[in-house]
């Protein structure tokens, strides 16, 4: 059955067989530098080189998508670079994230998985630099890749001693604490460990 898969882990190193696409969320302005898109340059350099060249040729379109390829050591993943934020979190604009272009995003995102029979692996997009609600991106990531799709999605969490503590001693309803702590994780994004997955499928852990 198509879910959302809650994982611990590194997002930029997906652990399941097949096909698989790392999707975040791009700016409209050409910066790259900050959250998440430093552990994903760190690991290769491809999807920043496409976004720079992209972004000096010509005007960002929120909605659109870049699709990458991640360099010759992981041959069966692709990035997928969704713009769908408008300038950093601030201020005076707490909510850079756009939700209309992010679910126009994720219809093309879908369609390309869908295409490629690829899961979709993802940080919390749109809830850090972005200044998103969880909420309203999961209800999105729902609909659209999930129930439209039929999509395997894998949503990852860094393994910090916080998040391992959310994972197995937090109810589900206390999505406010949950929401915070994600935030601070995809601020804080540099350095991630390659981890051994908790409580994710037993296919993931393969």
């Amino acid at each position: 059955m198509s879910e959302i898969h809650y994982v611990l882990g590194d997002a930029t190193r997906p652990q399941v067989p097949g096909p698989k696409i790392i999707a975040h969320i791009c700016n409209d302005y050409g910066g790259w530098g900050r959250g998440f898109v430093v552990a994903l340059s760190k690991r290769n350099r491809s999807p920043e080189e496409l976004y720079r060249i992209i972004a000096a040729s010509r005007p960002l379109v929120l909605g659109e998508v870049m699709l990458s390829d991640f360099g010759p050591d992981d041959p069966d993943v692709l990035v997928a670079n969704m713009v769908a934020q408008h300038g950093n979190s601030t201020p005076q604009n707490p909510v850079a994230v756009d939700y209309k272009a992010l679910r126009a995003c994720l219809d093309q995102l879908g369609h390309d998985a869908a295409d490629m029979n690829a899961s979709v692996h993802m940080p919390r997009i749109g809830c850090g630099l972005g200044g998103g609600k969880w909420s309203v991106v999961e209800e999105a990531i729902l609909a659209i890749l999930v129930d439209v799709y039929g999509l395997q999605v894998y949503v990852y969490d860094l393994p910090t001693p916080l998040a391992v503590v959310a994972h197995h001693e937090m109810d589900e309803a206390d999505s406010e604490f949950q929401h915070a702590l994600h935030c601070l994780a995809d601020r804080c994004a540099c350095d991630v460990t390659p981890v051994t997955l908790v409580d994710a499928p037993e296919e993931a852990r393969s």
